[in-house]
């Protein structure tokens, strides 16, 4: 939050909101050196070039000396010293430089795939922006267009330079090309096809366009009228046809002629300035929490026992409906008591009847179930197991978070991270402060934000409301056992989740006066909301499976629809009676 902007966060307490409750890189060695991922640095072209491996792939990332907002970047794909001017202004005006070698594997599954470990890579290591534009030079094409359709959803823009758009016209030269048939077999044997003739679906980038034209991702090519490699009849303006066709069309930039020796594949830039501008002006910028909350249609909440409670889950649903933020289709508290994403547990924990679930053992049934378009997860208070700070505990919850947010995103997903509420040290009378730890993993979340990662933080704004709190009652708590948040805690939760939202610069003013102090939810409203939380709660918990005991059954899925349908008609009528007073 801005300076946590706790005094909106007292107001909504006060007024009972929903019925009473520099960038990363400074100098590159400031980024690069703590985690040490990379192997060597070089120079490239003047700037600082970065080598690491993906798999058994070489791998590198040339840094700006001053990185652009959101940290932008390019992920060119072959020949990356080809018409590199491009890149060089590009880095220029702040953007990276990535690449990865995917040589003799034209786009294939396995190419796609290396390709998924280097952008994962270079959002775990370096945190730039989640959609880079791709640039595809020549058979780079082949690659740049099976990623992209293998993740439309992380790529800000596409440029090609004379790209291979289907396999038959480069390397198998069943067209106007002269082809190369060293390279054709190679190509075959990469895609696993065993025999000719090959087909559209197993040849042509075409095949991905209405994919890509729904994204909505724009596309620039600049190809040579007398290419005899790659023929831009054969290839580009195949392709553009049918983006045409589906209202989606794309830029060319035709040169006429290529040089002599590359017979027409060559070519010399003239002018980089529009496509410099293309690739500048079509970065998209990573959503904020609020844009994530109203593009989901469905949300679920993961966490352990004060995410079961469900007091803040409804509370911060009544929030987002009854100021018209949002308004998904369902929203699911799967959290389970006891659990956590670090897969410890501590020894006799329950008296020895039952070990700590882990997350893990039930994700991708819930992911699979539930089927979300977005995740909140608040863990970390079970995860340090109640003990003092231990590295190898520390180290397991990080790894369990990052698994997490792998298996999110690659459910299509979007994931918000919630930092443990406080533990409440004078409750526990414990003789180290077990908060402390709470602490450190509080910190480590929030250090991811600067490699996109979007989180709330709840245990800063808890910690700071519990001191304010104090100074008038010594005896004020958020926690009475120190763990479990009473209703004031859950409202404070809820307020702070919602907090967050409004951190978003682009909420219009009407938005913001629905929050000021007047705009209360009634009680039964709240009430019918908390009800059809716990109907759904109990019914995926049931569905989903899990390894808690003395969880209540749920209503199967179908029966459970049917009920929250007639639910979601009494608080419809409620909230709609509601803004009309």
């Amino acid at each position: 939050m801005s300076a946590y902007r706790f005094g909106l966060v007292k107001r909504l307490i006060l007024v009972h909101l929903v019925g009473g409750f520099l960038g990363l890189f400074v100098a590159h060695v400031v980024a690069f050196q703590p985690e040490s991922w990379y192997e060597r640095e070089d120079r490239w072209n003047g700037f600082a070039r970065y080598h690491f491996q993906v798999g058994q792939q070489a791998a590198y990332l040339v840094a700006p000396t001053q990185p652009a907002a959101g940290k932008p970047w390019v992920w060119r794909a072959r020949f990356p010293n080809y018409h590199a001017e491009i890149d060089i202004e590009l880095l220029k005006r702040g953007f990276h430089i990535g690449y990865v070698d995917v040589a003799g594997m034209f786009g294939s599954p396995r190419a796609v795939k290396v390709g998924d470990e280097f952008y994962q890579s270079i959002l775990e290591h370096v945190g730039l922006a989640k959609r880079p534009t791709l640039e595809g030079v020549s058979r780079g094409g082949l690659f740049v267009y099976q990623w992209a359709a293998s993740n439309p959803q992380k790529v800000a823009n596409i440029f090609c330079d004379t790209p291979v758009c289907d396999i038959r016209s480069w390397p198998g030269g069943k067209g106007t090309g002269v082809g190369a048939a060293t390279e054709w077999k190679q190509c075959l044997a990469a895609y696993g096809i065993t025999q000719e003739p090959v087909t559209d679906s197993q040849a042509s980038m075409v095949k991905h366009a209405e994919l890509l034209a729904d994204a909505e991702i724009p596309v620039l090519h600049v190809v040579t009228e007398d290419d005899q490699i790659v023929p831009p009849r054969e290839n580009t303006y195949v392709l553009a046809e049918r983006f045409k066709q589906l209202g989606r069309p794309m830029q060319v930039i035709s040169i006429e002629h290529g040089t002599a020796p590359s017979k027409g594949h060559h070519f010399k830039h003239e002018n980089i300035e529009p496509i410099v501008n293309f690739i500048i002006h079509n970065q998209v910028e990573d959503d904020t929490p609020l844009e994530m909350v109203r593009a989901a249609k469905r949300i679920i909440f993961l966490g352990d026992s004060i995410t079961y409670a469900g007091e803040y889950v409804a509370r911060f649903e009544a929030g987002i409906r009854a100021q018209q933020l949002a308004d998904p289709d369902v929203m699911i508290n799967v959290g389970l008591p006891s659990e956590t994403v670090s897969g410890l547990s501590e020894e006799g924990h329950a008296g020895g009847r039952f070990p700590r679930p882990d997350l893990h053992e039930r994700l991708g049934r819930v992911l699979k179930a539930t089927q979300p378009d977005l995740v909140f997860a608040c863990y970390g208070i079970n995860c340090g197991i109640y003990q003092p700070f231990s590295q190898n505990r520390f180290e397991k919850y990080q790894a369990g978070i990052k698994r997490l947010k792998s298996e999110v995103e690659a459910a299509g997903a979007k994931l918000i991270l919630v930092t443990p509420p406080t533990f409440d040290d004078q409750r526990a009378n414990k003789k180290f402060s077990y908060d402390a730890v709470m602490q450190r993993y509080t910190d480590w979340l929030n250090e991811q934000q600067e490699k996109g990662w979007v989180v709330v933080d709840l245990h800063t704004a808890m910690s700071k409301e519990l001191e304010s709190r104090r100074k008038s009652n010594t005896e004020f708590t958020f926690q009475p056992d120190a763990v479990h948040p009473n209703p004031a805690g859950h409202e404070l939760i809820a307020a702070v989740m919602l907090d967050r939202l409004l951190d978003d610069e682009t909420l219009d003013k009407d938005s913001r006066e629905m929050l000021s102090p007047g705009a209360k939810l009634d009680e039964d409203t709240l009430r019918l909301i908390r009800q059809r939380s716990h109907l759904w709660r109990d019914a995926y918990l049931t569905e989903t499976g899990h390894k808690r005991p003395g969880i209540k059954s749920g209503k199967a899925i179908p029966v459970a629809q049917q009920q929250s349908k007639l639910l979601t008609e009494q608080i419809d009528e409620r909230l709609q009676t509601n803004r009309e007073k």
